[in-house]
């Protein structure tokens, strides 16, 4: 579904490049969640519900860039 979406994204939006989603968007999703733990890492690390449950959404902005809007801990 996922993949049928951005799709869309990429028709619409004009982007030319086919491998646009492994390229650019996973790469900056990665970076924002390494990102979102080692700012917040000393409060993972004494909970161990971190590497059990965690929903994080994200949004794709008119420029296409990513953005997290929330992370919650058993979804």
């Amino acid at each position: 579904v996922f993949r049928g979406s951005i799709g869309f994204i990429i028709i619409v939006g004009g982007i030319k490049n086919d491998k646009w989603l492994d390229e650019y968007l996973y790469p900056r999703i990665h970076r924002s969640l390494v990102h979102m733990v080692r700012s917040t890492y000393h409060t993972f690390a004494r909970d161990s519900r971190f590497g059990e449950f965690l929903a994080i959404d994200f949004l794709l902005d008119n420029d296409l860039e990513v953005w997290v809007l929330e992370v919650n801990y058993n979804p």
